[in-house]
């Protein structure tokens, strides 16, 4: 049992077995503790292995207390539609509009994972770093987009103002980039209204149905 506990334990050092003695005053471990052998020792010798004792505890409690660096995996699924859900992406650009956002994604300092959809939304699976914001991530990536279509293919083209954001984890992020690649094959037989009323249910998100249309 760990520190704190108040079951009594053993420890194995060479061939001697010791059992604790004085846990101190509660978890912190506020006072010394040490071990006594079920068998008799010299008292050097008892001295000597008490001393190995603390030295392996001072060595694990410092392993655990000191981290050099940040460590995340940080994963987002987002998706948002166009402007009144109206089928404005077009076949012919579509690819280059993905690979454009793509762009914008890393250029925003975020890792594009995956990015797929039809004409009338779009699913990112994006990496962030701890210090990015999504909503930042998401509004400079709608204003830079819709902007492009609007210079080069539509100039009525935006996106609509709100959005689905869902964490993911990394054991799940294969399966939702593989989701987001069949995008064409899934909308064959389901809408976007039956897809969005679909994930925000599996992630337990509560919504009012007159505000998805």
């Amino acid at each position: 049992m760990g520190p704190g506990l108040r079951e009594p334990f053993r420890v194995q050092i060479g061939p001697r077995l010791y059992e604790p003695f004085g846990f101190g005053l509660g978890p912190g471990l506020h006072e010394p503790f040490g071990f006594l052998p079920e068998k008799p020792l010299n008292a050097l010798a008892f001295k000597l292995e008490c001393k190995m004792i603390a030295l392996v505890d001072e060595k694990a409690k410092s392993s655990i207390l000191t981290m050099g660096s940040t460590f995340y995996s940080v994963h987002h699924h987002i998706i948002f539609s166009t402007k009144e859900r109206r089928p404005l992406v077009r076949a012919e650009w579509r690819g280059q509009l993905h690979a454009y956002m793509g762009g914008t994604v890393r250029g925003l300092g975020a890792i594009a994972e995956r990015v797929n959809g039809v004409e009338d939304h779009v699913h990112l699976l994006i990496g962030l770093k701890t210090t990015q914001a999504p909503a930042d991530l998401v509004r400079e990536l709608k204003k830079s987009s819709s902007t492009w279509v609007a210079d080069h293919h539509d100039p009525s083209f935006g996106w609509q103002e709100g959005y689905a954001i869902f964490s993911v984890s990394w054991t799940h992020c294969a399966s939702v980039g593989r989701y987001i690649e069949r995008q064409e094959i899934h909308h064959r037989k389901v809408n976007f209204t039956e897809e969005l009323q679909r994930l925000l249910k599996r992630n337990g998100v509560d919504y009012d149905p007159k505000w998805l249309l």
